[in-house]
């Protein structure tokens, strides 16, 4: 019991300096694609997270640290989408929702994201920091 209560608080701190992103995958129809290929990249280091849409079109990539990111969707025979700019913040779940149009995957369609001013999924709060160091 005191072990839990020592060492239980350890990961939560963790997990909360992190967000997520999420969203729907669709044709032009409006019928969701599963199996389309996300890729998020943290756009000042280069990091990539993968993800793959489920058989709703459900994509969701947890632990996104802050920053901002270029988000792209694929799939054989559909033109890649994406978006760019899309700010992962602490504590908040980022949707991004693409429609793939009929096309090669070699074409690029381009989507517009903003972040919310406000997060409508949860009740979490986060705050975001920047550190600076002074050199002397």
């Amino acid at each position: 019991m005191v072990a839990c209560v020592l060492f239980g608080p350890t990961p939560l701190a963790a997990q909360s300096a992190r967000g997520t992103m999420t969203g729907i995958i669709k044709d032009p129809s409006g019928v969701v694609v599963p199996g389309a290929e996300i890729s998020i990249v943290e756009k000042s280091s280069g990091v990539i997270t993968q993800a793959v849409s489920t058989e709703a079109g459900v994509y969701r990539a947890p632990y996104i640290p802050p920053g901002k990111y270029k988000i792209s969707a694929s799939l054989t025979g559909f033109k890649t989408a994406i978006a760019d700019d899309v700010e992962a913040l602490v504590g908040q779940t980022v949707t991004v929702d693409f429609t793939l149009e009929v096309g090669q995957v070699t074409e690029q369609v381009t989507v517009s994201a903003e972040t919310p001013l406000l997060e409508s999924h949860t009740s979490e709060i986060g705050v975001n920091t920047r550190s600076a160091r002074r050199e002397k």
